[in-house]
């Protein structure tokens, strides 16, 4: 009785194959560090805030865009100086073009990069609104 079942048992192993080879025409998984449940719904996020599409996670980044109202997008990344407890700023805040603003944070194995410039959309009020984004991605 123990014979038939080591024989079936060899037969199964047999027939899955080396679980290491890899398939030919396939791409190795990306060696990047699992994303951290919560850790980017735990980022603050300005005040009058409305978000633009969903958040996209793709290989370790997950990112998402917003608008603002009642600010600027230099107020903006400022805010995010003010407001990033636990998170330590690598990055100044730079002016890029006439009205787009960046700064990159780090934590543990986190990079936070936030980064905002002019939208052309107006709010209800008729004021200009801002447009940032929030991308965490591994170091």
């Amino acid at each position: 009785m123990l014979l038939p079942r080591v024989a079936l048992a060899l037969l199964a192993l047999a027939s899955c194959g080396d679980a290491r080879q890899e398939r030919e025409g396939t791409q190795p998984a990306p060696a990047v560090t699992t994303f951290e449940q919560g850790l980017f719904d735990d980022l603050p996020l300005f005040p009058r805030s409305d978000p633009i599409g969903p958040r996209s996670e793709k290989d370790g980044v997950v990112a998402r865009s917003y608008t603002a109202r009642g600010t600027t997008p230099e107020r903006l990344v400022r805010y995010y100086e003010d407001n990033l407890s636990g998170w330590r700023q690598v990055e100044p805040s730079r002016k890029f073009g006439t009205s787009s603003y960046r700064a990159k944070w780090a934590r543990d194995d986190w990079f936070l990069e936030v980064s905002s410039g002019a939208s052309s959309a107006l709010d209800d009020a008729g004021d200009a609104q801002v447009q940032y984004s929030l991308v965490l991605s591994p170091r």
